[in-house]
Parts: structure tokens; C-alpha cells; sequence
């Protein structure tokens, strides 16, 4: 038990680290990043309906959009972004989040995906306003999870929803706020929707040995 115990705290401190190296991160394409400087000035504001389409000409880094994965660990596992040209409910682009899983050194850690902060890390969002997000994705069988991360989550133990996409085949997913959990075995922080600071999807599980995920019209509902 007490073996047990250890590991899983030494899986929950290398997952914190992991995601310090993602959230540092504010701008940039899905191989190049940058560290926002310490002192930038972060507004809070309350957002539109639409957070990304990835529709038009924007690019991944004008998007904010990284691809991250256990390998900032010294894991093995991969994830490549690419906006494509097709899009959910007769749009033209989505996001597609491709990739593998890999047992490295640590069995506990073991994911890939890609996420985002609001305008580069310079905003935060009061969601309160609204019920919930909603999304369109297709999948490969496997189940992923999208977190919301919030500013009062210190540990990034994040309030999370995890679902299963159909297999090429696109499906929408409208989740009120109060349907996202708290990742478990961090200090518990109540959900209040007024300190939010971006989106991102990863993977469930693993290994796995190819995973595909497309995400299409990101926004929020009332």
C-alpha cells in the first residue's frame, strides 16, 4: 500500500512539472515555444460564444495552439497539430491531434495532446456568464479527456471531462461546466468559472500505439 502510495505521488509531481513546461508556454508554431516574460500583465475578461474554429488563414501559432506531450519528461510518446482541410458540421478546417503513446521510464506518465491559452497567456476568461462548452470531435476509438485550466488550480489537477469520439465520424459535445471533475489526489479547488485560462485535449490511458483526434468549433453556450 505504502509502495503504492509513493508512486502515485511521484505520478502526480512529474505530470505538475510537465504541464508548468506547457502552460509557460504563450505563443508559437507546434515546434517552436516561448516563455512568457514575468512580468506580463494579465487582463480578465468576459469572452465571445466562439473560442477557435480554425477556420481562414490563421496559423497554429497565431492560434496559441502547441502540440505537448510526456517527452518534456523524457518520455517517448509523440503528438504533431496540423489545422486540416476538413471541418465538423460543413466547415472546411479542424484541428487534428496525431500521435503515440509510448511506456517510458515512468508507467505513470504517459499522454500527448495539445491545448491552449487564451491570446498567448495575455487573458483570462469569466465564463460566468455562460452554461457550459461545446465542441465537435471525431476519434479512433480511444478516449480522450478536455481540461479547463483555471488560475486557482495551482497543482494543475484541473477540472476535466473525459469522453470517447466516434470512429470517423464527427459528434458534437455540449458539456455544462458543472459536468467537469476535478482531477483527483490534488487540493480540492471549488469551480467558480471566472479565472480560466485556456483549452486542451489529451489522451486517456495507454500505450497507445497510433491515436488520431480532430476538434472543430470550440465555443461556449449559455
Amino acid at each position: 500500500m505504502l509502495c503504492s502510495i509513493k508512486k502515485l505521488i511521484s505520478r502526480l509531481a512529474i505530470t505538475a512539472l510537465m504541464l508548468l513546461v506547457f502552460f509557460s508556454v504563450v505563443q508559437g508554431d507546434s515546434t517552436t515555444t516561448k516563455t512568457a516574460p514575468a512580468t506580463a500583465a494579465v487582463k480578465t475578461v468576459v469572452p465571445k460564444v466562439k473560442i477557435v474554429d480554425f477556420e481562414g488563414k490563421a496559423t497554429l501559432g497565431q492560434l496559441s495552439w502547441i502540440a505537448v506531450t510526456d517527452s518534456v519528461m523524457q518520455g517517448k510518446s509523440k503528438a504533431t497539430i496540423s489545422i486540416v482541410p476538413e471541418g465538423a458540421a460543413g466547415t472546411k478546417q479542424s484541428l487534428k491531434i496525431a500521435g503515440s503513446v509510448v511506456l517510458g521510464s515512468n508507467p505513470y506518465v504517459m499522454f500527448a495532446g495539445a491545448g491552449s491559452r487564451f491570446e498567448g497567456g495575455k487573458t483570462i476568461y469569466d465564463v460566468t456568464s455562460y452554461t457550459g462548452i461545446k465542441f465537435w470531435a471525431k476519434g479512433d476509438g480511444n478516449t480522450y479527456r478536455i481540461d479547463l485550466p483555471a488560475a486557482a488550480v495551482t497543482d494543475f489537477m484541473f477540472h476535466s471531462f473525459s469522453f470517447t469520439p466516434p470512429t470517423g465520424e464527427w459528434k458534437e459535445y455540449k458539456i455544462p461546466f458543472n459536468g467537469f471533475k476535478q482531477m483527483p489526489f490534488g487540493k480540492k479547488v471549488q469551480w467558480t468559472g471566472t479565472d480560466i485560462q485556456g483549452v486542451q485535449f489529451f489522451t486517456v490511458g495507454g500505450p497507445i500505439e497510433k491515436f488520431l483526434l480532430q476538434v472543430d468549433e470550440i465555443e461556449f453556450y449559455k
